[in-house]
This record gives C-alpha cells, structure tokens and sequence, in this order.
C-alpha cells in the first residue's frame, strides 16, 4: 500500500522542476496539501507548476484540505510561514 502524504509547495514545486511531480502517483497513494500551500501555487504565477499541480487534482492525485486544529497552526506560526505550518497542522 502507497503512504499518503501531505506537502507544502516546496516539495511540489522541485518535483515539477525535476519533472517527476507525475511519478509521484507511483510512490504515493495521494499527496494532500492544505489550502494556504494551494494559494501559494497560484499566487506564484508559475504557469506551468499550476497546470501540473491542477491536472493532478483533477485526477484526484492531488486533494486540497481544510485544516482543523488552527491552535496548532497559530503555534507555528510564531516560526513557520502559514503554508508550512497547515501542512505540519494537516499531516
């Protein structure tokens, strides 16, 4: 069975620069990001990274998320940026 992972767009972001953002979905079941990492990517204006990583939601590879525990976000916060720390929150 394939891990499920959650991913802040650091990691999405190398492995669509590598050009293995694709091969994940043999490695992973499903990657998950929260919200405020899905902003980030289309706030980057990278055309490409946000056709790859939208391709791949439509395909239900790629799964945006709430995150529930926004005490442990706020926590984080005091050091992380929000994407960073939603992902932590989320995974």
């Amino acid at each position: 069975m394939r891990p499920l992972v959650t991913s802040n767009t650091s990691f999405l972001s190398l492995m669509h620069e590598l050009d293995y953002l694709g091969t994940c979905k043999v490695l992973f079941e499903r990657i998950i990001v929260p919200r405020a990492i899905y902003e980030e990517i289309l706030g980057s204006q990278r055309e490409e990274l946000i056709r790859a990583v939208e391709e791949l939601m439509a395909e239900g590879f790629i799964e945006v998320a709430q995150v529930s525990n926004h005490a442990l976000v706020a926590v984080l916060r005091e050091r992380l940026s929000v994407g960073e720390s939603e992902a932590i929150a989320l995974g």
